[in-house]
């Protein structure tokens, strides 16, 4: 009987030490568990600042998105006069061959900003010509590209393109030092046009007030048309133009603020499409996220 006993309690104890070893064991794997969470929640990063840090750049970009784009709608309206459209000739027509309007193609650096004025009324009307390739696209243009008005095309392959000799610079820079500049000297171009805007700015001085046009204009050793800060037009053969400032003037200036609105509103716009795709990649990250904390908080428990 005794012994009977004996053994019932021996085994109970050995039972007892299997549960506590087994105990034991689901103790130190739910330990491990709950470390493991811990350190992946950690290396989530996500939660509740890094949520509203993300909202508020989302928030952020899409306010200056709409500035930008208020801005850009609002200067393009004022520069309707060069809007340039057409239909391709053809199916395989290089649309890469079509360089676009001249006022479209300066860029004007702001130490020339002064000079607006006089540039472009040395310019005056081909401000508004379309600058293509070759006469090939030119002609192709004029007749299959129905064209909403009438443009004058300049050809790059076949167009003048005048020079200020170098003795007549000289000349002029003598009878006013400091004063005068060659129109293309102040814009700036991309290489590829270079014979466009030799042809629309190539010709003309300007100077920085009357008296340096008049002397330098009229000089035998000079005799070129030059055009004052203020807009007054001197010309060799004798004629004077002058007065108040042309409507729309003021153009070169307000494509070069387009430009800048168009090049800030790209920007805007990556760097909003850049926190979107992060957005929408941590919204997976804060599922789990929020599942690993839960799953922590019950086994820490």
């Amino acid at each position: 009987m005794l012994q009977t006993e004996l053994k019932g309690k021996e085994a109970k104890m050995k039972e007892s030490e299997k549960e506590g070893v087994e105990g034991r064991k689901v103790l130190e794997k739910m330990t491990k568990e709950v470390d493991k969470l811990k350190r992946e929640v950690e290396n989530e990063n996500w939660g509740e600042e890094r949520e509203k840090e993300l909202d508020e750049r989302r928030r952020t970009c899409r306010a200056r998105i709409a500035e930008l784009t208020e801005q850009r709608d609002a200067l393009r309206s004022k520069l309707s006069a060069l809007e340039f459209s057409y239909t391709p000739p053809s199916s395989n027509f290089d649309t890469s061959k079509v360089h676009g309007l001249v006022a479209k193609l300066v860029d004007l650096p702001a130490s020339s900003h002064a000079s607006s004025t006089a540039l472009e009324i040395a310019a005056g009307g081909k401000l508004y010509n379309v600058v293509v390739e070759n006469e090939k696209v030119g002609s192709d243009l004029l007749q299959k590209g129905q064209l909403k008005k009438r443009v004058t095309i300049i050809p790059l392959n076949k167009i003048n393109q005048p020079k200020v000799p170098t003795e007549k610079l000289n000349a002029a820079n003598q009878i006013a030092p400091g004063k005068v500049n060659v129109a293309l000297s102040l814009v700036g171009f991309e290489h590829e046009v270079k014979a466009a805007m030799s042809y629309v700015f190539g010709d003309t001085l300007i100077c920085s007030d009357s008296a340096s046009a008049q002397a330098v204009t009229f000089s035998p050793q000079v005799g070129m048309k030059s055009v004052t800060l203020d807009g007054d037009v001197y010309d060799p053969s004798g004629t004077l133009s002058g007065g108040s400032k042309p409507s729309g003037s003021g153009i070169l200036i307000k494509v070069m603020e387009l430009k800048e609105c168009e090049a800030e509103l790209e920007e805007a716009q990556r760097e909003g499409a850049q926190v979107k795709n992060e957005w929408e990649q941590t919204r997976e990250k804060a599922k789990r996220w929020e599942e690993r904390r839960r799953e922590l908080e019950i086994k820490s428990h």
